[in-house]
């Protein structure tokens, strides 16, 4: 592979780099992960070819890391809220089960559903009402 060849290879990577950014930000993680294979084989089949790297295949390089840091931060965003979403399911879940153990859930009879109210916020009391 020439020089010339390469600097296009980068830039066909490059392009899949803004591609991957984008499906990181829409959460399509299946489709991130296949391009992101496949930029990793354009990028190792031009390495030999752009040693010493120049100037404008540095530039390149450059813009696919920038690119790559930020798929990869918007991916570690995504699962961070993932792993807030899951715990507060986990945490309603819970709730859910202490109201049912203490009475409170599925209660037909109003009273009883005021009363359960008293122990909750205001916001929490409005719900069940």
């Amino acid at each position: 592979m020439t020089r010339q060849q390469a600097i296009h290879v980068l830039e066909c990577a490059l392009r899949l780099s803004e591609q991957i950014v984008a499906l990181a930000d829409g959460g399509d993680v299946t489709e991130a992960v296949r391009l992101d294979a496949e930029r990793g084989q354009l990028l190792e089949s031009a390495r030999a070819a752009l040693h010493p790297l120049d100037e404008r295949s540095r530039a390149l390089v450059r813009d696919i890391t920038a690119l790559n840091d930020r798929s990869v931060g918007l991916m570690q965003h995504r699962l961070r809220a993932k792993g807030r979403e899951i715990d507060m399911a986990r945490t309603g879940r819970r709730a859910l089960a202490a109201y049912a153990q203490a009475g409170f859930a599925g209660a037909a009879h109003a009273g009883a559903a005021h009363a359960g109210a008293a122990h909750m916020g205001r916001h929490d009391a409005a719900l069940i009402r």
